[in-house]
C-alpha cells in the first residue's frame, strides 16, 4: 500500500507546514489585516434578552439558594 503511505507522509507534511508557518509569522496586533473595529459597533451589542440570560446563567450557588428562600417566603412555604 505505497499510495497510502505517500498520502500520509503528504498529509503529515502539509500539517507541519501550516503549523510552522503560523508559529513564524503569528497574529499579530500591528501586522494584522483584520479591522477588529467593526465588532466594537453599537450595531452589534447584545439585546438586553441575551443579557439577562446571560446574567441568569452567571448566578453563584449563594445566589440561587437565596432567591429559593425568598421565593418560598413569598410563596407562604414554611421553612421547616
Amino acid at each position: 500500500m505505497p499510495i497510502l503511505k505517500y498520502f500520509g507522509s503528504v498529509g503529515l507534511t502539509l500539517l507541519v507546514i501550516i503549523f510552522v508557518s503560523d508559529a513564524y509569522f503569528g497574529y499579530d496586533e500591528g501586522n494584522s489585516r483584520f479591522n477588529g473595529s467593526l465588532y466594537e459597533s453599537a450595531l452589534y451589542a447584545p439585546r438586553l434578552e441575551e443579557a439577562m440570560a446571560i446574567h441568569a446563567l452567571s448566578w453563584t450557588p449563594s445566589d440561587l439558594l437565596l432567591a429559593w428562600l425568598l421565593w418560598k417566603e413569598r410563596m407562604g412555604i414554611d421553612h421547616t
